[in-house]
């Protein structure tokens, strides 16, 4: 399928940043969605999500065959990841929503690895925040999905946006990039998944 897209002069974006385009929401898979029409929310690569402990926890569950469009399985180590890219990514724009995660004071502050409030086991995550979020569910649901197999296993999250990864993303979403060249006009090729 071939689409015209225009946007920025960059050629990718991270979904997580103050995108100027369309294609994150066309090659990257969020959680869940809200039909804009209607306001109804549907799965995307969430199961279901659960909230509990006073719009504190919230649960996630996976679906079980979500792929990444090179074929691997979409994890729960996947979900982990974004979080953790999402928070100590200068240009997120996501960061202040995961800055109220259990332990993330401490991540950000180079105090600690890792979080008590971001915790995976089979396709299960849970994550644990602070204090009562009375938009919990859209602020889980809005995190794009990045694919942790595709960058270097001791990933520099302040330099994410630098990595080579950018010039043909892999991603879950309902469009996969074919092609990564930019004509005259700004078109770009995209295959439906």
């Amino acid at each position: 399928m071939y689409m015209q897209w225009t946007g920025t002069a960059a050629a990718f974006e991270n979904p997580h940043g103050e995108v100027e385009s369309l294609y994150p929401y066309m090659v990257f898979d969020r959680l869940a969605e809200v039909n804009a029409k209607t306001g109804v929310r549907y799965w995307c690569l969430a199961e279901k999500i659960e909230i509990s402990q006073g719009l504190r926890i919230a649960t996630i569950t996976l679906r079980q065959n979500a792929k990444w469009h090179d074929g691997q399985s979409v994890t729960a180590d996947d979900v982990v990841f974004s979080v953790y890219a999402a928070l100590l990514n200068p240009e997120s724009a996501l960061a202040e929503i995961f800055k109220g995660l259990m332990g993330a004071t401490a991540v950000v502050n180079g105090e600690a690895d890792t979080m008590e409030g971001l915790v995976a086991e089979g396709n299960v995550i849970t994550l644990t925040f602070q204090s009562a979020r009375a938009t919990i569910m859209d602020d889980v649901s809005m995190l794009s999905i990045l694919p942790k197999h595709c960058f270097p296993e001791n990933v520099d999250y302040a330099a994410l946006n630098t990595y080579d990864y950018w010039k043909q993303p892999v991603g879950s979403g309902a469009y996969k990039i074919t092609e990564a060249t930019r004509d005259a006009e700004g078109n770009y090729i995209f295959r439906a998944n």
